[in-house]
């Protein structure tokens, strides 16, 4: 009796190890992760690279300004989410 439920056991388990074997044939090659790699390099430069300079421009847009730079902060998340009226945000 112990075979018979060896077997069965063996025999649910075995296509489960070739479905392993025929996922690791579809993996991405070493070409392709260094170019997604290089790539998500390049964007994460960028967005250091974009974010100083829009930082640099709101600096330069607010000289002289009573509004302080988080201020500035709060408004803007406020109007990407519609919410200007929640921060009681007014003209002027």
């Amino acid at each position: 009796m112990k075979r018979v439920g060896l077997i069965g056991i063996m025999a649910l388990v075995l296509p489960l190890g070739i479905y392993a074997q025929d996922a690791t044939e579809n993996m991405f090659t070493d070409d392709e992760l260094t170019k997604y790699a290089t790539v998500m390099k390049w964007a994460e430069d960028e967005k250091g690279v974009l974010s100083s300079v829009v930082k640099d421009s709101v600096a330069v847009w607010m000289e002289g300004s009573e509004l302080t730079i988080s201020q500035y902060n709060v408004l803007t998340k406020a109007n990407k989410a519609g919410a200007l009226e929640e921060v009681e945000a007014t003209e002027g």
